[in-house]
């Protein structure tokens, strides 16, 4: 029999060889392979030779066929260059790192200038399964300006402040500091444990110092700049929170029964003045009653002086205490209703307001000599205050008897006169709305402005803001804008921070609406 010439293809580089009959060997002409012919059925042997190699030449119609695929990459590429140039800001995400998933904890930074500040910071959950400090500027093309390394822990246990030009950053066990220029690393350490749970006054700032309360009891002094940890001590009963006066920390902790009010220098860690404060007790007046580790506590606006809010037993106390000396300046009795349980309270210039979460009182409280008033009372309501504007308080009424709801209120300082009320078509403040879910029934928050205030609703079926401006003298509603949102099959909302009149939200990614318009100015 004949045998037919065979045809093949180079195992190397891929290109064709030539027929061969009866050979021994066939030498790639592109790559200079050598191929063993075997003389019988058996695998042909491949000897690569070491020489240079020239890549095949494809034929010419696919060498055509490549010229037009390349030509059309560079198209591409040439209209992604173009709208990379022409795109507004806030419409291109970077693609830095792992893609974002959903910013936790988002916080507007300060103001650096007279301009709007346009930075966000947040934790961000990302597509590695990794949790990230990340920066959205808004005022660049791409808003996402660098993102760190992992964190050591998830969202939920981390904590960060931002002091100047660094943050400083609590994850799980560790502190470190990054810079917020770039997001770079500056020093690392270790504290004793993890952070109480929710715990805001946990991790605090000066100047120069980080101050950090673990819920082992200890707490850590840090410079800020090194990460040098300057001294720390431990307590075995203590109140969750670091009270900063003066640039000096105060505790409040559990020592030998009693509960002390304890200022430390801030430098040293030695111990500058103690109070244990102590109240009347009109029940058993041979028992007075002093203060709790988790009664409330509030510093002025200043950070100079302190106000502490206690008592189970008839009366209740308010107290004015200075934090330079720890001596009391003043002390009002009060209803004890109003104090045993954590008070709504609200600070406006040299103003105390305070009511029971579910109490149908508002009691006014002067800052500069503890002069107090029951300023409103109704029976069938639970009462809060929310603004201070031009001698007119703004209230937040829910309704008890018959239909629940919740209303606002306008109040005339001194009188306590209710002059108008404004009823929100969405059913729950934004503040006992437990999960960032909004529904149909809505949420709604509310802004102050110099002479008036926003009333922003959120509802779901379809997803929608509305944005209402109300003028705080005479209620009267001056503006009405609304923004339909694209559907989403759940519509989460929380809040991040105001500029102005332009809030910023956090649904399902970092969205600024102007109230004014309705529209939406940055979104990542």
């Amino acid at each position: 029999m004949v045998n037919q010439p065979t045809s093949m293809v180079c195992p190397s580089c891929g290109a064709p060889l030539p027929a061969y009959s009866n050979g021994t060997q066939v030498v790639c002409q592109y790559c200079n392979t050598v191929l063993e012919l075997p003389q019988d059925d058996t695998q042909i042997a491949v000897v690569i030779d070491r020489g240079t190699f020239n890549a095949p030449r494809p034929p010419a119609n696919k060498l055509l066929a490549r010229i037009i695929v390349v030509f059309m990459i560079l198209s591409v590429a040439s209209v992604g260059v173009l709208l990379f140039v022409l795109a507004p800001p806030g419409q291109i995400k970077a693609a830095k790192g792992p893609k974002i998933y959903s910013i936790i904890d988002a916080q507007l930074l300060p103001s650096e200038s007279a301009a709007a500040s346009n930075k966000i910071v947040g934790v961000s959950y990302n597509s590695d399964e990794s949790y990230r400090l990340s920066l959205l500027d808004f005022s660049q093309n791409l808003p996402l300006s660098w993102q760190s390394d992992k964190l050591d822990a998830p969202g939920y246990q981390v904590q960060f402040k931002v002091l100047k030009d660094n943050i400083f950053v609590v994850a799980d066990t560790s502190l470190s500091a990054y810079r917020l220029s770039d997001g770079q690393k500056i020093w690392q350490t270790s504290i004793s444990d993890q952070l109480p749970g929710n715990c805001p006054l946990c991790l605090i700032l000066s100047d120069d110092k980080v101050f950090v309360l673990t819920q082992l009891g200890s707490l850590h002094v840090f410079d800020a700049t090194s990460g040098k940890q300057i001294w720390t001590t431990n307590f075995d009963e203590i109140d969750d929170a670091i009270y900063l006066l003066n640039g000096n920390p105060l505790i409040v902790y559990s020592k030998n029964g009693v509960v002390a009010l304890t200022q430390f220098d801030a430098q040293t860690g030695d111990v500058l003045l103690e109070a244990s404060p102590t109240c009347p007790n009109q029940v058993f007046p041979d028992d007075v009653q002093g203060f709790n580790l988790h009664d409330t506590m509030l510093t002025d606006l200043e950070m100079k002086n302190f106000f502490i809010l206690y008592g189970f037993w008839k009366p209740g106390c308010l107290e004015k205490w200075h934090g330079f000396d720890m001596k009391q300046q003043w002390q009002t009795l009060l209803p004890e209703d109003l104090v045993r349980h954590e008070p709504d309270i609200l600070q406006a210039g040299a103003q105390l307001f305070f009511s029971n979460g579910a109490g149908d009182q508002i009691w006014q409280v002067s800052e500069g000599d503890g002069e107090a008033q029951l300023l409103l009372q109704s029976e069938n309501y639970n009462l809060r205050p929310l603004i201070l504007q031009n001698e007119t308080l703004l209230v937040e009424a829910m309704r008890k008897k018959g239909t629940a709801r919740y209303e606002l209120w306008a109040i005339v300082l001194p009188t306590g006169k209710q002059i108008w009320q404004v009823i929100p078509k969405a059913k729950t403040p934004i503040t006992n709305n437990f999960s960032s879910s909004v529904s149909a029934e809505g949420i709604y928050l509310v802004h102050a402005l110099e002479n008036n205030f926003i009333l922003v609703q959120a509802f779901d079926d379809p997803a929608r803001i509305s944005f209402q401006q109300v003028d705080l003298q005479t209620g009267v509603i001056s503006q009405d804008r609304e923004l339909i949102l694209p559907e989403q099959s759940i519509f989460s909302l929380s809040l991040i921070d105001w500029q102005e009149k332009t809030v910023w939200l956090n649904i399902d990614g970092v969205i600024a609406i102007d109230s004014d318009t309705a529209t939406i100015t940055h979104k990542y």
